[in-house]
Parts: structure tokens; sequence; C-alpha cells
């Protein structure tokens, strides 16, 4: 990122502030668990959990990712499977 404030892209620099918000009062981000779910050349996700607090996270590098199906039992659903 360039050091005059006028050239900074600042709707992405908002965007990894709320990242950063998020993940701070997030328990199960910040010390949680780690199991991966998916780990592919476009995309990527994992499950992250804390106490109550259970988290899937997924992120891809560009739009038209394949989509992912997740069993929630790993979240502590019960018989129900995420698609997305």
């Amino acid at each position: 990122m360039p050091w005059d404030r006028s050239a900074w892209d600042t709707a992405t620099l908002a965007w990894y502030r709320e990242l950063v918000r998020f993940r701070s009062g997030s328990r199960a981000l910040a010390h949680g668990g780690f199991l991966w779910v998916e780990r592919g050349d476009d995309a990527l996700a994992f499950l992250r959990g804390s106490g109550d607090e259970r988290l899937l996270v997924r992120a891809t590098r560009a739009p038209g990712a394949p989509a992912l199906s997740v069993d929630l039992s790993l979240l502590g659903a019960r018989g129900a499977t995420l698609v997305a």
C-alpha cells in the first residue's frame, strides 16, 4: 500500500478492518481449534470452534468456485448439510 493516503484503496482497507474486528470479537477465531474442510486450487474452507461458538470460514480466489458441501454435524448440528 502506498504511503500517500489519497492513493489507498479505502474500500479494501475498511473490509480488512472489519475482518480484524470480527476476529477480535470471536473466541473461536482467536483461540479455537482448527479443522480443514476444503483445500483446493481456487478455494479453502475450515472450521474453528471454542466453547459453544463454531464457525465455518470459506475463502475463494475468484467468483465461480465450485459449490462446497459440508456435513454440519462438524458444527454440532444434527442431520444437516450446508451447500454453499
